[in-house]
């Protein structure tokens, strides 16, 4: 090989290592992540504190006593279905029934004396509180969804679907204790009534200033000028129209007219027109 040809690729290698060290280094960039789809989440009132925290016999108890009461106020298409259901339920899960019911009694023994009174005020309370009326009809409509799935029950599962069921019948009146945010509306301003008569304010009314009467001139006297209409200041009055006075009768002599303003002397009379 030449030295000319050496030297083309000494040359042709220096240029390629000089494009390499000034080329920028490109670097992969990972995608971001892909946002994960939100999860609807759905919010259930939570159970009322007189259904909440039930020992196994409680639960199964409170079941029986929400659908004794429904069987016992629910009206309507329904009734009847409730009526009937609930007895079949009452024979079919007698012995459930029965031990749920000793249970809770001896649980209430063992707190001492007055157990008694404390069972019975317990009781009272539950039947009240699933009397409520305000949401009867949606109490109603879950009993009787209640008993329609309780037909499949066997003997012995009682316990179990108490415990699935009992929030249902009880959301109806845990959806009615929760508080309600209020949003305060504003009332709609009344539009203005084309032509209409503003209000009076209350309080005292001014009493208009009275209207002064217009003067009358009084009538022009025989020898004397009318007077000038009164004319307020500042503006300057108008001349006096001077009237003229009625020609004097035969053989009177009209006296001298006065001055402007001035009081008209008296008239004398000749006395040689009266002799013959």
């Amino acid at each position: 090989m030449s030295r000319v040809t050496q030297a083309i690729f000494a040359t042709a290698a220096i240029a390629a290592i000089a494009a390499c060290s000034t080329r920028p280094k490109e670097v992969a960039i990972a995608p971001p992540p892909p946002e994960p789809t939100p999860v609807p989440v759905y919010v259930t009132p939570p159970i009322s504190p007189i259904n909440r925290g039930l020992s196994p016999a409680a639960t199964v108890w409170h079941m029986r006593v929400a659908l004794n009461v429904a069987a016992l106020a629910c009206r309507g298409a329904q009734e009847a279905v409730i009526v009937q259901r609930y007895n079949a339920l009452l024979a079919k899960h007698k012995t459930t029934l029965a031990g749920a019911e000793s249970t809770l009694e001896q649980q209430y023994r063992a707190t001492g004396a007055g157990w008694q009174d404390r069972y019975d005020d317990a009781m009272t309370r539950l039947y009240n509180f699933f009397s409520q009326a305000q949401v009867r009809e949606a109490f109603c409509t879950a009993s009787a969804a209640t008993l329609t799935e309780a037909e499949r029950l066997v003997p012995g599962e009682l316990q179990t679907f108490a415990a699935a069921v009992l929030p249902t019948l009880d959301a109806p009146f845990a959806e009615m204790l929760v508080p309600r945010p209020v949003i305060a509306a504003a009332a709609p301003a009344a539009a203005p009534i084309s032509g209409a008569v503003p209000l009076v304010p209350l309080g005292p009314v001014a009493v208009p200033a009275p209207v002064a009467a217009p003067a009358v001139t009084p009538a022009t006297a025989v020898g004397t000028r009318a007077a000038a209409p009164v004319v307020p200041a500042p503006t300057a009055a108008a001349p006096a129209v001077a009237t003229r006075a009625p020609a004097p009768a035969v053989g009177m002599r009209a006296a001298p007219a006065g001055a402007v303003g001035t009081r008209a002397p008296r008239i004398e009379v000749d006395p040689s027109v009266l002799q013959d």
